[in-house]
């Protein structure tokens, strides 16, 4: 009877040590591949705001003359495309109807999405990162201003 025990002891632990991997692998996947945390409406919203954003940027880019402004508003672009990639958003969807592109429209913008960010995702989001970097970018911009 002891034999059988420590049988079952093994195997207990053995499945306990099992269904640990598999959730510790799910765990690993969704941070490589950057899942979002974000579901629904908030969804919705981070994507709207970083397609604006994005449209800020590009326009900002065009219409900049200084080399240092024109690479600030390439990288507020390039960060809001990547935010829409994870984010599962098509690149080509057109924004309706969006303001004139101002940096103090960019910097409530980005802040906007931060701010989703921060109070319905897990820490250390690679959505995060990139929206402070656009915000990192904008504040660049301005203290050129």
């Amino acid at each position: 009877m002891g034999d059988d025990k420590k049988e079952n002891i093994t195997e207990d632990n053995f499945g306990y040590m099992e269904e640990l991997a598999r959730a510790y692998r799910e765990t690993l996947t969704k941070r490589l591949t950057g899942q979002p945390a974000l579901e629904g409406e908030k969804r919705d919203a981070l994507a709207t705001m970083q397609l604006e954003l994005r449209e800020i940027a590009k326009r900002a880019y065009k219409a900049e003359k200084r080399e240092e402004r024109r690479e600030l508003s390439l990288m507020i672009a390039e960060s809001a495309e990547e935010c829409l990639r994870l984010l599962g958003t098509p690149n080509e969807t057109p924004v309706e109807d969006s303001p004139a592109p101002t940096l103090p429209r960019a910097v409530v913008i980005a802040n906007r999405s931060l701010n989703i960010l921060i109070r319905h995702t897990r820490e250390g989001n690679l959505l995060t990162n990139l929206v402070l970097s656009e915000l990192s970018a904008l504040y660049a911009l301005a203290a050129i201003n």
